[in-house]
């Protein structure tokens, strides 16, 4: 969750494990103090972050 925050601070909402591309994936769902939502996907593995989609609102 240290990851999440560092790359999209605000308050995650939502955490969903997925698999994709033969790897477990944690998808977070953040909202920003301004309204805007990101989305965070981190290897479940290894840790590190996939992509980082942002600014939906």
């Amino acid at each position: 969750m240290a990851i999440v925050r560092a790359r999209a601070p605000g308050e995650i909402v939502a955490i969903d494990l997925i698999r994709a591309g033969g790897k477990w994936i944690y998808r977070f769902q953040v909202v920003a103090a301004d309204g805007r939502r990101r989305v965070v996907d981190i290897d479940a593995g290894a840790g590190g972050v996939l992509s980082n989609e942002g600014d939906h609102k």
